[in-house]
């Protein structure tokens, strides 16, 4: 049986917000917050299988000026905050992703807000 690495919530809540922290400096430099927040990356997503294979659907807004070079950018920034874990991106070409999203919200973010999670540039 394999292992199963028990990550807490709010372990998750921080390592996205540094993601977010490491990707938008990589792009935009060390003024990235000073940027307005529809000029930088932002993302929404749900965590889900906490009790055994925990991870998150996230969908990020990025900016147009930025959006070849984000793919690499969140692979390389996610592999230097850990050494395990992988990150897929698929840019949205459809609205497909946002009945999925719907999906995971009822399925699994009913009744506890923990596993609910945003950028502060997504609220702005």
């Amino acid at each position: 049986m394999p292992t199963v690495l028990k990550v807490p919530l709010e372990t998750v809540h921080s390592d996205l917000n540094r993601l977010h922290a490491r990707i938008d400096h990589t792009l935009y430099g060390s003024r990235y917050h000073r940027r307005p927040a529809m000029r930088r990356t932002g993302y929404i997503g749900f965590i889900e299988h906490q009790n055994s294979n925990i991870h998150v659907h996230l969908a990020w807004h990025v900016p147009e000026d930025r959006t070849n070079e984000f793919s690499e950018v969140v692979t390389d920034e996610w592999s230097a905050i850990h050494a395990i874990g992988t990150i897929d991106v698929k840019p949205v070409r459809n609205e497909g992703w946002a009945n999925y999203m719907i999906k995971v919200a009822n399925d699994v973010v009913y009744g506890d807000a923990a596993l609910f999670v945003a950028s502060t540039t997504v609220a702005a």
